[in-house]
């Protein structure tokens, strides 16, 4: 039943695009580079009063020559603990390897994809619920604040990643997507003062005074550091409240047996059984961000997504389906691999819609086809030779207008090659048209 699954959710994607092939759909690109350890800020960790270096890797296709691109940015999970105290090997820092997968898959389809590592530790083994709420409530703080940096320095360094920083997709895995949920919709001093979040003592169990405001203290300040898009593997809001109309689109999968709250539930720590605080998962946060009109980039394209647009629940399904960690078995690697082609199946077409990547793919196929088009000689006489690089669509069409705008020359090409006889064309200046499948472009001509 799960592989027929996965199956139907493959096949339902395939009528949203043609058979062309489409940068950020399909793999355009075979070989990704990796550069790793990227410094993008630093800050104090729990436990201590020595900042430490926040780093990130960063993920791109090999021989791409488009600026501007997209970006997706994933965070590993790992239940904001260091990965000493993790009993799964493999989880708690940028090399977990479902985050590393996604970054490659996504960087071939035209994206720069970042892993990045953030801030953890807090204190699970605190004796009362409320210690506990205030401790993980402040891991996911320095988190998002950890995040906000990140996002500033892309801002920063946009020329050096060749980025479009307003086209900005950040979540990752379980803990991963609570600091990604959070930094897109706690944002109000307000939000903090909710019942549910203060003390016995009637103070917030975050203290910004001591962690810093929501943007924080990581670094690269000045700049923006909104993202556009939220993806949720399995993560939770600490409260919908939180969300407010204008905030990021989320995109959220979710196993409805994991242990963090698929509807709504209290998060239980993993090592003591004892529970943390009330949050809300998947369909619960999915349900009202719709209903406060944020979903409304997926519509009408995704209205059937079941039960709302942008969430995919993997129903009797735990904790990291996708995972593949240092101790599985055969069988859990060709699991979890079937998981990670779900992911980027559902996510795929949706990040095409909600970055709005339609519009921008057509202006990088007439960039790409005005750079690397070719017309010669210039100025030409008797005859002129218009070429494209075929890596490119072939030309289909190339027509000739002159300055008053009337169209004296037209020819069918289907290739990457043409030569043109225009002898017959008055001296003067021209307007060429080179149009492909993909977009077209005009180029100016001397005959003389």
């Amino acid at each position: 039943m799960k592989k027929l699954r996965f199956l139907l959710l493959a096949l339902c994607a395939l009528p949203f695009f043609g058979k062309a092939q489409t940068r950020y759909v399909d793999n355009i690109f075979t070989n990704v580079k990796v550069d790793t350890n990227v410094v993008y800020g630093s800050n104090v960790p729990f436990g201590s009063s020595a900042p430490i270096d926040l780093k990130c890797d960063i993920y791109q296709p090999i021989g791409d020559s488009i600026f501007n691109r997209p970006v997706i940015i994933f965070l590993h999970a790992g239940s904001f603990l260091p990965p000493s105290m993790i009993p799964t090997p493999g989880l708690g820092t940028k090399k977990d390897s479902a985050m590393v997968h996604l970054c490659k898959a996504f960087a071939r389809k035209g994206y720069v994809a970042i892993s990045a590592d953030y801030r953890v530790g807090w204190n699970p083994l605190a004796s009362s619920e409320e210690e506990r709420a205030r401790s993980i409530m402040s891991a996911v703080f320095r988190a998002q604040q950890d995040l906000k940096a990140l996002i500033r320095y892309l801002n920063k360094e946009k020329n050096t990643w060749k980025i479009d920083p307003t086209r900005i997709a950040a979540g990752g895995s379980n803990s991963g997507g609570y600091v990604a949920i959070h930094a897109g919709c706690l944002n109000k001093p307000a939000e903090l003062t909710y019942p549910k979040f203060l003390d016995s003592n009637n103070l917030p169990l975050i203290d910004t005074v001591t962690l810093g405001n929501f943007e924080g203290n990581s670094g690269n300040p000045g700049y923006p550091s909104n993202h556009r898009v939220t993806i949720s593997l399995g993560g939770a809001v600490g409260d919908t409240a939180f969300m407010e109309p204008g905030e990021p689109v989320i995109l959220a999968m979710h196993g409805t047996a994991d242990n963090t709250p698929y509807t709504t539930g209290v998060v239980i720590v993993n090592i003591t059984g004892q529970p943390v605080i009330e949050v809300h998962g998947g369909h619960d946060m999915v349900r009202r961000s719709l209903n406060i009109g944020n979903q409304a980039s997926l519509l009408p394209d995704f209205a059937n997504d079941n039960p709302f647009p942008g969430l995919y629940p993997f129903y009797g399904v735990g904790f990291e389906p996708f995972g593949i960690y240092a101790n599985s078995t055969p069988e859990r690697i060709d699991t979890a691999s079937r998981y990670l082609d779900t992911v980027i199946t559902f996510l795929t077409p949706r990040l095409f819609k909600t970055l709005d990547l339609a519009s921008w793919t057509s202006k990088e196929q007439a960039d790409l086809l005005r750079s690397f088009s070719n017309i010669y000689p210039n100025p030409a006489r008797n005859e002129v030779f218009i070429s494209v690089d075929n890596s490119l669509p072939r030309i289909q069409s190339i027509s000739f207008t002159d300055i008053t705008g009337r169209t004296v020359l037209t020819e069918n090409v289907n290739g990457y090659k043409a030569r043109l006889d225009v002898s017959h064309l008055p001296k003067g200046v021209y307007f060429v048209t080179i149009k492909n499948s993909e977009t077209q472009v005009t180029k100016k001509l001397v005959i003389e």
